[in-house]
């Protein structure tokens, strides 16, 4: 197993459990997040359980025996949502609203970074 397929099947794995926690919290604290961000419950419970969807999808991909074409996939599908995020936190109208989407964009972008990192290790590891 090379660097880059270790590092890209320990992507998705953490990409699916943090996704999953993201969602099950959005789920559960989604008055109180709506209600700090200006927005509506259904809006941000909608998030939560397309956030767990994801998770979903990751890790029905992180099964495939060809990890490069899922974590290629999964790096951008995470760099369209990172734009997505980037767009609704340059035009929402509290503040608070654009750290938080802020903050999400960067955390979807890191994943995405070390799925396309994890594309270019091509060399062996020394095991």
């Amino acid at each position: 197993m090379t660097r880059g397929e270790r590092l890209g099947r320990a992507t998705l794995v953490l990409d699916a459990a943090f996704s999953m926690v993201v969602g099950v919290g959005l789920l559960l604290m989604r008055r109180r997040i709506s209600g700090l961000m200006g927005g509506r419950p259904a809006v941000v419970g909608a998030a939560g359980a397309a956030t767990i969807g994801w998770s979903g999808v990751v890790a029905v991909q992180m099964m495939r025996a060809d990890w490069r074409h899922a974590t290629a996939q999964v790096a951008a599908a995470n760099l369209a949502a990172m734009l997505v995020l980037m767009v609704a936190a340059s035009v929402h109208p509290r503040r608070r609203a654009r750290f938080v989407l802020t903050g999400s964009a960067i955390d979807v972008a890191v994943f995405a970074v070390l799925q396309l990192i994890s594309l270019i290790l091509r060399r062996p590891s020394a095991s």
